[in-house]
């Protein structure tokens, strides 16, 4: 039986074009606030030229040249968040990744999409729930694992 039981929440926001070099700490790590991260948030950090690998204890990330770390991996309360966004704006990427407790990934697949305003609800395929949201405007796709 496993000990840890983790539950991962994906979040890509397409079309946002003063999202990934306008936002402050404070504003850009709204997403991660929401999905239960309350503390304070890491400063913005810039990434450096070239590919930079940035580690959690779920997971590697190697961010390509053309993204950045708007919150690199940051750990709060048991969960791992992290915010990267595409440096032209176009996109951006939340992870939230920690224990999942006594809830399966629908309910916790719910509960996001409530909290998101999902027009529809969550749809399963292979154990993981997606659902698609609108987010200031930016069409918006979470996947939870």
């Amino acid at each position: 039986m496993l000990k840890h039981i983790t539950t991962l929440l994906m979040v890509l926001c397409l079309g946002a074009p003063a999202l990934a070099a306008e936002k402050t700490a404070d504003t850009a790590a709204a997403p991660a606030a929401q999905a239960g991260d309350k503390a304070a948030q890491a400063p913005e950090t810039a990434t450096p030229a070239g590919p930079t690998e940035l580690s959690s204890k779920y997971y590697t990330v190697s961010v390509p040249e053309d993204w950045k770390a708007i919150m690199p991996p940051t750990e709060n309360q048991g969960m791992t968040s992290a915010i990267f966004a595409r440096t032209a704006g176009s996109a951006v990427v939340t992870m939230v990744v920690g224990p999942r407790g006594a809830a399966d990934a629908k309910t916790i697949a719910g509960m996001f999409a409530e909290q998101f305003k999902a027009e529809k609800p969550p749809v399963e395929k292979n154990g993981q729930y997606t659902f698609s949201f609108t987010q200031q405007g930016m069409p918006c796709q979470a996947w939870v694992a």
